[in-house]
């Protein structure tokens, strides 16, 4: 499976009348669906920059971004703004010093 990051922008509407009527998410749903999915897209965790930044952060394994785009919409979170789903790789300090120690036993 793949990481994807999920930045979902919440939609900005200037009055209620411009909000259109849509079944409440589901996000009971999503960890119950995440927690014992043995296949598909899985939602892993999400994170919040602060107060002052309504956007969401949402880190999932799936195999492709359909997948996810596919479980977001069946518990409700497509309509609540604009989706950017990136494929991305985990790395940090010891994968670096790892790939260093590879060069020098390679010399």
């Amino acid at each position: 499976m793949a990481l994807y990051l999920v930045e979902t922008i919440p939609s900005v509407h200037d009055e209620i009348e411009d909000v259109p009527l849509q079944a409440p998410t589901d996000l009971a749903g999503l960890a119950d669906h995440s927690v014992n999915a043995a296949h598909g897209a899985r939602w892993v965790m999400t994170l919040s920059p602060d107060l002052h930044d309504d956007r969401q952060f949402s880190l999932w394994e799936a195999p492709d971004a359909d997948e996810i785009r596919q479980v977001m919409e069946r518990f409700g979170f497509l309509h609540e703004g604009t989706v950017n789903i990136v494929a991305v790789r985990q790395w940090g300090p010891d994968d670096v010093l790892e790939t260093e120690k590879s060069k020098a036993r390679d010399w």
